[in-house]
């Protein structure tokens, strides 16, 4: 739980690259495996990517770090 807090605070500050490593490490480790999901995703923005995406669903996936929140991204990329 420790790197994930690490790497959250990382990406805040700009240092995406690091973040990133970390998420990749957390998710080879099988440790917080869909906060590193998500995490690889916002790093890469590939949140972007998203047609017809509403401001109010970026904001959530970019803010998401609870759990229930994460599964309801998780789901809804997988759809």
């Amino acid at each position: 739980m420790e790197w994930l807090n690490e790497a959250i605070v990382l990406e805040k500050k700009g240092q995406r690259e690091k973040a990133s490593r970390i998420y990749h490490k957390l998710l080879s480790l099988g440790q917080s495996p869909l906060q590193a999901k998500i995490g690889i995703i916002r790093t890469r923005h590939e949140w972007v990517k998203f047609e017809g995406v509403s401001l109010e669903n970026k904001l959530f996936f970019q803010e998401a770090q609870g759990e229930r929140q994460i599964q309801e991204i998780e789901r809804w990329l997988i759809k």
